[in-house]
């Protein structure tokens, strides 16, 4: 095959060494070089170069010299036409001359890669409008999984606990040559799948490619995951109990600070960090002190770690708290109990007969003796609403129980003061035949009763459904000398003499014979300041003498 004839070469100036040596092997036609077969633009290239100039922007020496070669690029252009060429060595034959063609008109556009400063260029103008640059858009970022609930990091806190010692028992047992199959590849696949059916547990420890640190870190990072967990049940155990007392929360909080800030300590020196758990437990502590308003001073801060090898210390403090609201709540359920039975005895009282009383009076002294070793006072509202109905049947108090006898006191005295604050009672007690023979026999007398607080309803009842002129009531304390009433009892004007001896010391017999000195009717009210009640202890104790005075 003949070989071709050789052709001068006529080379076009380009930007470009490549561009530029192919043209110049292009064989010739004629009438000067062939033109260069057209291929698609280096798209991926130029997206690579173009990565690698935003990566370098941020320097800013990088960005002063790439302006200061754009400025320069831009300076060259100005200067030689596009369609310049340089001349070559003259052509074998005369080439045809081209049709001229108008020289392409030019717009100056701004460059901008990157933080560098715009630099402007020259383009042909095609006569469409520019395209405004495209915003940069940040890199998506993977979306971070949803915060678990309490719950759901107490489980996988106390399964990464679990992983770590058995991490430590695993190594001790290949150490000593235990079977693989056998012997720890059971342990390792279950809780795998523990771990799996949690969700966002990773359990470093059990992750085959993971360097894990020696038993002693592995056995604090345990004890950390141990004391998160617990802190945590431990405050929604506070939360779930409306019934703990004020500052249980607030200790509980305090803890669970300590123990996040502890276990970021642990995992951050071991390279484990971020950590689900540690992450779940501390967010939710901050969210919820806030909305609690209450202030936690320490190990809320990164400045302001907690140890991780104080872990049993945390540990111990944890339990303690634990053990004494568990006490708390039992006692709550206990007392929730009693005060239950004793109002069930004070609903039913007024339908219980004689005999039944004195058998629930023996019930009722017995859980009220309970309710006050449970950590109720005598004075509780809820002891003291419930005897009320039943002061008027109930044993003389120096007669109960030391603390029963108190708790009846405080309903006498919170009776005494509620009735003085009411109305005066408009519905008044139908008197019996016993009531209406000592209203004749007291019409326009004046009595006395000592004992107890003054009940202002009760000795206006008694005052009108006996016709007394004036009833008088003298409260007293507990063991109080008789001199301090004396005075009254032997008054010329008292015409009868009552004792209350339900809320009167033993002393207080004395007054009999104080009475009997200076010949003034003398009347024991073994029971309650009802007008019937009182007609008949009258009648049955002094009706003779009334009669003959």
């Amino acid at each position: 095959m003949p070989a071709e004839p050789q052709h001068h070469k006529t080379a076009v100036q380009v930007e470009g060494s490549e561009r530029g040596e192919r043209d110049a092997g292009a064989p010739s036609n004629g009438r000067g070089p062939a033109p260069a077969p057209v291929s698609p633009p280096p798209l991926r290239d130029a997206a690579l170069i173009l990565d690698r100039l935003k990566s370098l922007s941020a320097d800013e020496e990088f960005r002063g010299a790439f302006a200061r070669v754009l400025r320069w690029l831009t300076d060259e252009a100005s200067v030689q036409s596009p369609n310049e060429t340089v001349a070559g060595p003259a052509p074998a034959q005369k080439a045809e001359p081209e049709p001229k063609r108008a020289p392409a008109k030019m717009a100056r556009v701004s460059l901008n890669i990157g933080d560098a400063p715009s630099a402007e260029i020259s383009v042909p103008d095609t006569g469409e409008a520019p395209r405004p640059p495209e915003p940069q858009r940040e890199p998506a970022k993977p979306a971070r999984p949803e915060a678990a609930p309490p719950q759901t990091v107490v489980a996988r806190a106390r399964l990464k606990a679990e992983a770590a010692r058995w991490a430590i028992e695993r190594r001790r047992r290949i150490d000593e040559g235990a079977d693989l199959r056998d012997h720890i590849a059971p342990t390792d696949k279950a809780l795998i799948e523990r771990a799996r059916d949690l969700p966002n547990c990773y359990a470093w420890m059990l992750d085959p490619y993971a360097s894990l640190p020696d038993d002693r870190a592995l056995d604090d990072a345990a004890g950390n995951y141990e004391c998160v967990a617990d802190a945590f049940a431990l405050t929604m155990h506070i939360i779930e109990h409306d019934s703990a007392p004020e500052g249980f929360l607030e200790r509980a909080y305090e803890l669970l600070a300590e123990s996040c800030s502890a276990l970021r300590v642990q995992l951050d020196r071991l390279g484990f960090l971020p950590d689900a758990d540690q992450d779940d437990a501390f967010n939710w502590l901050r969210t919820r002190v806030f909305e609690d308003q209450i202030y936690i001073a320490r190990h809320m801060r990164l400045s302001d770690p907690a140890d991780p090898a104080l872990w049993t210390d945390r540990q111990e403090r944890i339990g303690a708290i634990a053990d004494e609201l568990d006490q708390v709540v039992s006692f709550a359920k206990h007392r929730r109990q009693h005060l239950n039975k004793l109002g069930y005895i004070a609903k039913r009282w007024d339908d219980f007969d004689a005999d039944e009383k004195r058998t629930q009076t023996d019930t009722l002294v017995e859980t009220v003796e309970r309710l006050i070793e449970l950590g109720l006072k005598p004075s509780d509202p809820g002891i003291r609403d419930a005897l009320i109905g039943m002061l008027d049947d109930l044993p003389p108090a120096d007669d109960l129980p030391g603390r029963v006898g108190e708790a009846v006191r405080f309903a006498d005295e919170h009776l005494a003061r509620t009735e003085a604050d009411q109305p005066p009672q408009q519905r008044r007690e139908t008197r019996s035949p016993e009531a209406e023979k000592a209203a004749a026999l007291l019409k326009g007398k004046v009595a006395v009763i000592i004992g107890g607080q003054c009940r202002p309803r009760s000795r206006d009842a008694l005052r009108d459904g006996l016709n007394l002129a004036e009833l008088r009531w003298i409260a007293t304390r507990p063991h109080e000398p008789i001199d301090n009433f004396a005075s009254q009892v032997i008054r010329d004007d008292v015409d009868l003499v009552m004792l209350a001896i339900r809320w009167s010391s033993h002393c207080f017999e004395n007054v009999k014979a104080l009475c009997d000195a200076h010949g003034k009717p003398f009347v024991r009210l073994p029971r309650g300041y009802g007008v019937n009640q009182v007609a008949s202890e009258v009648l049955n104790q002094v009706s003779e003498v009334m009669e003959t005075a």
